[in-house]
């Protein structure tokens, strides 16, 4: 009986030492100074461009700030977005403790732009705030159809929401020999109509091309609707209203690109101007394709190197005199990687086909700074 009364008070006493060993370590850690250290000093970006700047601490939850987010924004962890040229501190915090570093933005090959719009393909799914999808065979609008069948192109594939992944950043609309309903093949379309739109302004994919028979990827525009027609605006609809492909390709062909205006007056009474532009390497390694989209020309480029432009004299629309029309309303982004098609004249793909990828880094539009 003593010896028992004994280890119960022994336990009680090792138990007490253990709690008050506990309180002070906690106490020790509650109270020690904060560190925060950055990896950079500073950091040099161009206006669109994004880096990381690692901050070392001892405590958790820091603040991230930007002191002027015109110029450059910083997310949560970290990442900094040059927006506009200029001198910015991004400041990271904790517990009263502070770390800056200084970015500075300069302009890019076409000066005065600031970064409006982006998807860099974050995560794990397409952001459906920012695009929609298209499936099927044709496009329906407000419940109804708009444009005629197989995308008036007499293209091959079924666009379906599976034939889009993301992952590690990166885009992914795969064309594979799949049968769906009365087609072959399987593909994707994705856009931001209703979503996002502009008129005038810098606009870039960087992209990889699948060379491969058959295949007809492209980043193009289309017009913002204003009624039921999903590619008609004031204009009237597809061609009076416009479409701009900043790139198109076919796959069969490695180390080439197309450019493109369509415009003129309602179907069948459009016309078009367009340029090819051979690459310096195959269209299935990385390439930025864009155009700096203005009231009175359009210029393409690849890689940053102007490639093909067209000035406002040289495209019309049977609904107005306006110089800049149709290309003076807004329009909408697309990417898509169709199968087949007119723009080859119907190669298809070859008999062991099975899957090809267009591939998408990021895709970037800015605005023209000035008046």
């Amino acid at each position: 009986m003593i010896i028992n009364t004994f280890k119960r008070r022994y336990l009680r006493l090792l138990t007490v030492f253990a709690l008050a060993f506990i309180f002070i370590f906690s106490s020790c850690s509650l109270f020690e100074p904060a560190t925060l250290e950055l990896s950079e000093e500073q950091v040099m970006l161009t206006v669109g461009e994004s880096a990381s700047v690692l901050a070392v601490s001892n405590k958790k939850n820091l603040k991230w700030t930007s002191s002027d987010e015109d110029i450059a924004t910083v997310s949560s962890n970290g990442e900094i977005t040059a927006i506009s040229a200029g001198e910015v501190d991004i400041t990271v915090s904790v517990a009263g403790v502070s770390a800056t570093c200084t970015v500075v933005v300069e302009d890019g090959f076409i000066k005065n732009l600031a970064l409006i719009w982006q998807d860099e393909f974050i995560g794990d799914e397409l952001d459906l705030t920012k695009w929609g999808y298209q499936t099927g065979i044709r496009d329906f609008y407000n419940g109804r159809a708009s444009g005629s069948k197989h995308w008036g192109n007499n293209e091959l594939q079924y666009y379906t929401e599976d034939s889009v992944t993301v992952q590690d950043g990166v885009l992914t609309i795969t064309a594979q020999k799949r049968e769906m309903e009365e087609m072959e093949y399987t593909s994707a379309r994705i856009l931001t109509r209703d979503l996002a739109y502009f008129t005038y302004g810098y606009f870039e994919a960087r992209i990889k091309l699948p060379a491969v028979n058959g295949m007809w990827p492209a980043f193009w525009m289309l017009p913002q609707p204003n009624g039921e027609n999903g590619t008609a605006n004031d204009y009237g609809t597809w061609a009076a209203s416009g479409e701009i492909d900043i790139m198109e390709a076919k796959g069969r062909v490695d180390n080439e690109i197309g450019n493109a205006l369509h415009f003129g007056g309602n179907w069948p009474n459009n016309t078009y101007l367009a340029d090819n532009e051979r690459l310096n390497s195959s269209i299935s390694e990385w390439h930025t394709y864009g155009i700096d989209w203005r009231s009175d020309k359009i210029t393409w480029y690849v890689d940053g190197v102007q490639s093909f432009t067209l000035e406002s004299e040289r495209w019309w629309t049977a609904s107005s005199n306006e110089d800049s029309a149709p290309f003076d309303r807004d329009f909408y982004l697309l990417l898509n990687l169709a199968v087949g098609g007119n723009y080859d004249n119907g190669v298809t793909p070859p008999d062991d086909f099975i899957s090809a990828d267009m591939q998408v880094d990021y895709v970037r539009v800015f605005k023209h700074l000035e008046s």
